[in-house]
């Protein structure tokens, strides 16, 4: 009969351990939520700008987005890597492009 004591207080140490780890999982998960929702909202923030830059052709603003380390597959050729080198083909571009001026292409 001494056994029945110390079972129970093994069992009710173990649900209290128990209790606890599955509570702080429960908020760390409530944390990546946050976080993931944060990203989400930063990341279209960004797509955002990357439409309204590609669109009106700004070449200033695109270069604002692009990191230093940046690599262009859409030129013929080798990969166009970083932003020196993706600003000059961009204005190569430009010039050798049937039209001589680039225009809003937003829909207004």
């Amino acid at each position: 009969m001494r056994r029945t004591p110390m079972l129970l207080a093994i069992a009710f140490i173990a649900g209290l351990a128990g209790g606890y780890f599955a509570r702080s999982a429960r908020m760390s998960t409530l944390h990546e939520r946050e976080a993931r929702a944060a990203d989400l909202v930063a990341i279209r923030k960004l797509h955002q700008a990357d439409i309204d830059a590609t669109m009106t052709q700004d070449l200033n603003a695109l270069t604002t987005l692009w990191s230093d380390d940046a690599v262009n597959l859409g030129f013929p050729g080798p990969p166009v890597v970083g932003i020196k080198a993706m600003k000059e083909a961009m204005r190569s571009s430009r010039k050798t492009s049937r039209s001589s001026k680039y225009r809003d292409m937003r829909t207004k």
